[in-house]
């Protein structure tokens, strides 16, 4: 039984690295690619004006539109009713 957890443990740290490992390789890729000025979904630069009034935005202002009508379940001009259309049968 002892074995086991240690071989739990070992297997908790090996994913808990990786993990680490690719929080980093994402964070410097978009670093590099983005360079805070450039748009992460469509690579665009973000208007200067932008920046000025949200210092921390990560996408132009179309993008972030479209990234928060398509999180709350708006598509093209349609609502999606995203809980109900999970429903379990």
């Amino acid at each position: 039984m002892e074995r086991f957890a240690d071989e739990l443990d070992l297997t908790q740290f090996r994913i808990d690295q990786l993990t680490e490992l690719a929080v980093a390789a994402l964070r410097d890729q978009a670093n590099l690619v983005s360079g805070r000025d450039h748009c992460l979904d469509c690579g665009d630069i973000i208007p200067e004006k932008r920046l000025i009034y949200v210092p921390n935005a990560s996408r132009c202002a179309p993008c972030q539109d479209r990234h928060e009508r398509l999180g709350r379940g708006f598509v093209i001009g349609a609502l999606v009713d995203r809980p109900h259309a999970r429903r379990s049968l």
